[in-house]
């Protein structure tokens, strides 16, 4: 068994000599080698970019795990987790940015998951200093529903980002789509919103 063990990674070292090259130009003997320390000692190609479908559902699978792991795994199964986290539009913001603007325009209705990094709450309290009102992190939602789905006509929170941040962001087009065809999805994503918003 040593032997065997010995003369494999001889094999492997020769191969990287010239002078196995040598060896079976003058007819000397070469030991023969598996099939499968072929496999092993072929080079492989790596790539150092990822590619973009493999980082879109990277991202995918990670809002998914955000919404079932922070707090929402009473509120929400993994099958409709999935379906809301194939519908988000993910954004990373520098700090200090208007996270509303930043991800996609200050559109009511427009909904945003904290992925990575923490938010601070602002209420804006004019003609006063703004007030924190608290830190988000993960897993939170952010945003408000437009008069015509019952949320507020004036916008009393600004949120900004503590540091670099990732966000994904629902925007009211898919929710009213959701609403109309996936009404059981949309009230598990409404459940969750209403904890929070």
């Amino acid at each position: 068994m040593p032997q065997a063990v010995l003369k494999r990674s001889f094999d492997r070292l020769t191969s990287l000599w010239p002078e196995r090259v040598a060896l079976q130009a003058h007819g000397a003997a070469v030991p023969h080698r598996r099939k499968d320390d072929v496999a092993v000692a072929a080079p492989s190609q790596v790539s150092l970019v990822p590619p973009t479908e493999d980082m879109a559902l990277r991202r995918q699978q990670h809002a998914a795990t955000v919404l079932r792991e922070h707090g929402h795994a009473q509120l929400i199964d993994d099958d409709h987790a999935t379906q809301i986290a194939a519908l988000l539009r993910t954004f990373v913001l520098q700090t200090d940015d208007d996270v509303l603007s930043g991800a996609g325009g200050a559109d009511r209705g427009m909904l945003v998951l904290l992925l990575r990094g923490e938010v601070r709450a602002e209420l804006q309290r004019a003609p006063h200093e703004p007030m924190v009102w608290g830190v988000l992190g993960p897993g939170q939602w952010v945003g408000e529903l437009p008069a015509s789905m019952g949320g507020s006509a004036s916008t009393s929170m600004a949120y900004y980002a503590n540091s670099n941040i990732e966000v994904g962001v629902l925007p009211l087009s898919s929710l009213q789509n959701m609403m109309l065809n996936r009404p059981d999805l949309a009230a598990s994503l409404l459940l969750i919103v209403s904890q929070q918003l």
